[in-house]
């Protein structure tokens, strides 16, 4: 998921819990302005 940084949903994606993390990464499709700052976490350890 993709929020703005009150928390708003941009954008979301679901997949089976088989799709690995960075294959679902994969398929978002980016567009964000110049300067942006994009923020991640861990998934899991």
């Amino acid at each position: 998921m993709i929020v703005t940084l009150e928390g708003f949903p941009v954008e979301f994606l679901m997949t089976p819990g088989s799709t690995a993390d960075v294959k679902a990464l994969k398929m978002f499709h980016f567009s964000f302005e110049k300067g942006s700052k994009i923020y991640g976490d861990g998934a899991y350890n």
